[in-house]
């Protein structure tokens, strides 16, 4: 975990939180459709 140096409003670090593990699924969930895309595009 990283400590920040400086005291955070525990909303405020979990809604961080929260956005940064939203970005990361969707990145993941992007990636992945595009493998499928082009797995697809290949075997056609």
């Amino acid at each position: 975990l990283i400590h920040w140096p400086f005291e955070v409003d525990r909303t405020k670090n979990s809604t961080l939180l929260s956005i940064i593990l939203i970005i990361l699924l969707n990145r993941l969930s992007l990636a992945s459709n595009l493998q499928s895309i082009s797995f697809h595009c290949a075997h056609n």
